[in-house]
Order: structure tokens, then C-alpha cells, then sequence
């Protein structure tokens, strides 16, 4: 009895073995190409199991590298139309107070407070001046600064955010522009803000 069970489980296990052999020929038999004449088959060559795959004409690796690339790319356009934005703020505020400062209907006291605001709006550009260009030198890209009331916010590029860049930062933004990690906020441009 015993022996008729293993003949019937060695049976069993060699048409397994079989009808593996066959699903494994199946699926990776040569499939003929259409633009041979008489259907000759040719092979492809699959490569080793873990290898890169050729798709559209880019391996993994230069897939994964023209993604940062363009990461990379529309980081630096939402920076740049950042700066242009703040240029194009502060000709704007810079204009109105001199046109308000030409005016007649301005009395001594009125211009004397007008030029205190400019003082203190420039004071202010050149706290966020200050802070962009020692931020950029430390942590190697680009960032905006924006300072208001006694807060500042940094934006800085993606993937630049972590615990000893924000210490650097809190560091940097409180000795140029006196102000505490208390009213400072760090953020990571996302890459949906460089399409706007």
C-alpha cells in the first residue's frame, strides 16, 4: 500500500514538473515577426532577470534622471517667477510712495511718515535680500524670503527641508533680520507651484 502511494506521488509530482516545463515554454517561446517573409521567428533579447528595461528609449536610470531634470527645471521657474513677482511688488509700492510724496495734497507731517515707511520697506528688502543670498550660500539652492510684520517665511526647493537645514535657516534668518524660529516657517516648493 505504501508503495502504490508513492508511485502515485511520484506520478503526480513528475506531470506537475511536466505542465511546468510547459507553462514555462509557453510564455517564453520565440513569437514569430510578422515582417519576415516566410515567419521566420527572431528572438528578443530579454536580458538578465534585474537588469534595466528599455522603455521609449530610456533605461530606468535615465528615466528617474530626466524626471529630477525636470523637477529640477520647474523649481527653478516658480523661483524665478517668484523674484519677478517681488521686484515687480516692490517697483510697484516704490512708485506710488514717490508719487504720493510729489503730491501737493500732502502736508509735512504726511511725507515725513511717507518716508518712514519707505525706510522701513527697505529695511525689509534688504532683510529678505539678505537672508535669500546667505540661505542660498549655505544650503547650495535656490529659496524666497518673505518678510512681514515681525514673520518670515523661507521657500526653499524641493527635498531641501530636513532637521540640520532648518536649524541652518532659523539660524541665518534670525541673525539677519531679528527674527526668533518662533515666527519663522520653512517651506518645500511643490512641484505642482512651479506650474502656475
Amino acid at each position: 500500500m505504501a508503495h502504490k502511494k508513492r508511485q502515485i506521488l511520484a506520478a503526480s509530482l513528475a506531470v506537475a514538473l511536466a505542465m511546468a516545463v510547459a507553462v514555462n515554454w509557453y510564455y517564453t517561446k520565440a513569437k514569430p515577426d510578422a515582417g519576415t517573409p516566410d515567419g521566420e521567428s527572431q528572438l528578443e533579447v530579454q536580458g538578465d532577470l534585474g537588469d534595466s528595461m528599455l522603455v521609449a528609449g530610456t533605461t530606468d536610470g535615465e528615466t528617474e534622471n530626466a524626471d529630477a531634470i525636470e523637477t529640477a527645471a520647474k523649481a527653478k521657474q516658480y523661483f524665478s517667477d517668484a523674484k519677478l513677482r517681488q521686484s515687480q511688488y516692490r517697483d510697484e509700492v516704490k512708485d506710488e510712495i514717490e508719487a504720493l510724496m510729489e503730491s501737493d495734497k500732502m502736508d509735512d507731517a504726511g511725507k515725513q511718515k511717507l518716508l518712514s515707511m519707505l525706510s522701513d520697506f527697505d529695511t525689509r528688502q534688504k532683510q529678505q535680500t539678505d537672508c535669500e543670498a546667505l540661505i542660498k550660500a549655505k544650503l547650495g539652492g535656490e529659496c524666497v524670503v518673505v518678510i512681514s510684520e515681525g514673520t518670515a517665511q523661507v521657500v526653499v526647493e524641493p527635498g531641501a527641508v530636513n532637521e540640520n537645514t532648518s536649524l541652518q535657516i532659523a539660524e541665518i534668518v534670525a541673525k539677519a533680520a531679528k527674527i526668533t524660529a518662533d515666527n519663522l516657517t520653512i517651506i518645500e516648493a511643490k512641484e505642482s507651484n512651479a506650474q502656475r
